[in-house]
């Protein structure tokens, strides 16, 4: 017998054959699957049908960025590590996916990509954050958002690894939210017999979930004014970035974006622009083809700065907007589903919409500034199994990094064959450099200082 309070809900919301199985659920399934309609409100299909009618961007209401900073400040580099050895800046690293593009099972951050020692990503911000820590001589507050889907495998990770050597004091977990799916029909539908089809509510949550869980009131009482934003599928991602700090205390805006040139118009980067005047992303799946790809009379890019989804906010920005109610982007996608027969079906191409939130549509409601950077320096992202962006391009782009920061410690040039380096040649201490300097790449796979 379906609850009164239940039943009535799944009316309001017109969706009755989300509960087309509740008989032949147990207690404890019935128990889970009416939590979840519970959370499903009216305004919110509202918003998600108002989101499938809105049309792509075009050029009427949306204008190239033209003014931006460009990275190899030095003092601002000097006034970044001044702040971050003050105790200053915190980083968070959004970690709420999975490896299933990789065709890696488990939490995309447990995939092991470097070159000799396969360390997981996880492993390798770690050890970068020990890195910085030892640098700056304090251990630097780190706090990781999974998803409902791995936020236990992956804290039993870290548990299981120690933490990778972070104090227990410094690491903090939360977790994003979700959000159902809708069918071509623009109606929700099960992928299992109590189970509402869904997915992570996207990073746009980031800093909501952030402030709601308490991790923000903590770092708040320590004294962190800044927080470095990273995902964790870019393992060329500086989790404590002296410039780009230094440059956003020294520009007093709320967000500095750390942007790149693009390169291909056909790129999947979101474009920074300018919309009334306001710093925006437009994504690459919601900007018109036209714009992508509109050329200056000298070749260039119209459009010129991609987004790197890499970031540093204000700790009082983060407060200021905790409210605040983002717009949902949608993307027609794959969705397993349940079938007439009640048998789980995993479609072969798109037949559903998911939405989620994204953290750039926080820009408009601050002052933000855009900073370019070299994209050898900070990105390498590792989204597929084979081709671009997969586990071949990365460790190229990680053994490159490796050579450059060798040959910046010592003055020497590594030779040309693999080998993988400690990140604490990455944040390399005085007596680091002083041990290093004139000396050549040992034969070594491995590094170490």
């Amino acid at each position: 017998m379906i609850p009164t309070d239940i039943h009535h809900h799944v009316d309001s919301l017109n969706q009755p054959q989300i509960l087309e199985h509740w008989e032949i659920l147990s207690s404890e399934e019935q128990s889970k699957l009416a939590a979840q309609v519970q959370g499903i409100e009216f305004e919110l299909l509202q918003k998600f049908h108002d989101s499938l009618s809105r049309e792509k961007r075009g050029v009427d209401d949306t204008a190239p960025l033209k003014k931006y900073l460009s990275a190899g400040s030095e003092e601002n580099r000097k006034a970044g590590q001044e702040l971050i050895a003050g105790g200053k800046v915190g980083c968070i690293i959004m970690a709420g996916g999975m490896g299933t593009r990789l065709n890696f099972h488990g939490p995309k951050g447990m995939y092991p990509i470097t070159i000799s020692q396969k360390k997981s990503l996880f492993q390798l911000f770690s050890e970068r954050i020990l890195a910085a820590g030892n640098l700056y001589g304090r251990d630097l507050p780190v706090a990781i958002m999974t998803s409902s889907r791995n936020d236990d495998q992956t804290q039993q990770f870290f548990k299981e690894h120690q933490n990778f050597g972070l104090s227990s004091d410094q690491l903090d977990f939360y977790a994003q939210g979700d959000l159902p799916f809708l069918n071509q029909d623009g109606n929700l539908f099960l992928d299992g017999p109590g189970h509402i089809a869904e997915g992570p509510d996207g990073n746009g949550e980031l800093l909501h979930h952030f402030y709601r869980s308490g991790v923000w009131e903590k770092w708040k009482e320590q004294g962190v004014e800044y927080i470095n934003i990273v995902l964790i599928d870019n393992p060329l991602a500086d989790p404590f970035d002296p410039e780009l700090i230094g440059t956003h205390h020294l520009e007093g805006c709320d967000i500095l974006v750390k942007g790149t040139k693009r390169e291909d118009p056909k790129e999947k980067l979101g474009v920074l622009v300018r919309i009334k005047d306001k710093v925006h992303v437009v994504e690459y799946s919601e900007m018109a083809p036209e714009d992508m790809e509109a050329t200056l009379p000298n070749g260039d890019l119209k459009f010129p700065c991609g987004n790197l989804s890499l970031f540093a906010v204000k700790m009082d920005f983060v407060e200021k907007i905790s409210s605040l109610d983002l717009p949902l982007h949608k993307a027609f996608k794959a969705l397993p589903y349940l079938d007439r027969e009640g048998k789980r079906v995993r479609p072969e191409g798109p037949n559903g919409w998911k939405f989620e939130k994204f953290i750039f549509d926080i820009f408009p409601h601050g002052d933000v500034e855009v900073i370019l950077y070299p994209r050898h320096d900070c990105f390498a992202p590792l989204k597929n199994k084979v081709g671009k962006d997969s586990p071949e391009t990365v460790q190229k782009a990680l053994q490159d990094f490796d050579r450059r920061a060798f040959y910046e410690v010592t003055g020497v040039n590594a030779p040309d064959r693999a080998f993988e380096l400690d990140p604490q040649f990455y944040y390399p201490t005085e007596a680091l450099c002083q041990k290093w300097l004139g000396r050549s790449l040992p034969d070594d796979a491995y590094i170490a200082p």
